[in-house]
């Protein structure tokens, strides 16, 4: 009986410094880091419309209720790199865009067959700065 009780004591406390050993290693993970490229692709679709403007009144007459507008609608897409750059909790970097609109429209003056007015949007490109904090590891 002795030694059963022994053995106990030494499973039992074996155990213990076991559970302890496993709570002073567990490491505290580090924080998200947003330095580095990235590469990206981005689809849509746009509309809107344009209104015309006659200064000269040769085209169509405004005070007659004559108007002139052009709806445009259209697929879109294109793709970004950039690059980021952290320092402490302070984020900055830069990102290049290129896409195309696909963005198009046209209207006619029904009363003026020559009066004609059209739409057409296309490839553009931008280069933007970046400046932010990291408020989380996340």
């Amino acid at each position: 009986m002795k030694r059963l009780i022994i053995a106990s004591t030494f499973l039992i406390s074996a155990c213990g410094a076991s559970f302890a050993a496993d709570a002073v290693m567990t490491e505290v993970p580090a924080g998200f880091n947003w330095s580095g490229g990235y590469v990206g692709i981005n689809a849509g679709y746009g509309w809107g419309s344009a209104d015309a403007v006659d200064p000269s009144s040769n085209f169509f007459e405004e005070d007659a209720g004559q108007t002139f507008d052009v709806s445009t609608d259209g697929f879109l897409g294109g793709v970004q790199a950039g690059y980021n750059w952290q320092s402490g909790a302070f984020v900055y970097g830069v990102e290049a865009d290129l896409g195309y609109l696909g963005i198009r429209g046209d209207n006619f003056v029904v009363e003026s067959p020559d009066n004609f007015g059209s739409t057409k949007l296309g490839v553009y490109g931008d280069l933007t700065a970046r400046l932010g904090y990291a408020a989380d590891d996340c």
